[in-house]
């Protein structure tokens, strides 16, 4: 049960990832073509609104904004008039294999980072991959647990070097002060010297 859950944990974040460009996931998206331009895919807003149901009627002199579709970029919108616009509506399921062809095709894909499911380049993805090889494969050698190189690499707890540091912080100030100290009683000495020998 608690893998189902994780599961689909993942894929909606997952999918909040592929759908963070302009268009929300919740907005039906059109293959949009104006007259004189090649096709393309879109969300529609009327008057500011998106429209949210695929058989909305909108009247031929109804003005339409049109929102390019893309992965992870927020893309320039197009007024028009509905008369010079052909739709035709896609389904969600297209919708989400188009948007991850489209990440493939400019060399990213999906994967989960520290900071959730994010578009990774293929190359720093593959690097990345060496990586944990190359750690892992050092950790085996070493016959160091993952786990402990984990730990020693974790930043350490406040309360294990907290009397080393009040020290150390304690001598940061008792030395200087000490040696000010030594410099005033050092040249006190010759000033008052230096008198008597004056007034011999």
């Amino acid at each position: 049960m608690t893998f189902l859950l994780l599961a689909i944990l993942g894929y909606s974040t997952q999918n909040e990832a592929l759908f963070a460009g302009s268009v929300p996931e919740s907005v039906p998206t059109f293959q949009v073509t104006v007259r004189g331009s090649e096709p393309f895919y879109a969300g529609i807003r009327v008057d500011g609104s998106w429209v949210k149901d695929a058989s909305t009627e909108i009247a031929p002199r109804q003005e339409v904004e049109l929102v390019p579709d893309a992965p992870w970029q927020a893309q320039e919108t197009y007024r028009v008039l509905r008369s010079r616009v052909e739709m035709k509506y896609e389904t969600s399921a297209v919708r989400r294999d188009r948007l991850r062809k489209t990440l493939a095709a400019q060399g990213y894909s999906l994967r989960e980072t520290a900071t959730g499911w994010r578009p990774v380049r293929d190359e720093d993805g593959q690097y990345a991959d060496r990586m944990r090889k190359m750690l892992a494969a050092q950790q085996s050698a070493a016959g160091t647990p993952a786990a402990e190189v984990a730990s020693s690499l974790a930043p350490a707890q406040p309360t294990a070097g907290t009397a080393s540091r009040k020290l150390l912080s304690v001598l940061l100030f008792a030395i200087p002060a000490g040696c000010l100290a030594a410099i005033v009683l050092v040249a006190k000495k010759m000033v008052f010297d230096s008198d008597d020998l004056h007034k011999v």
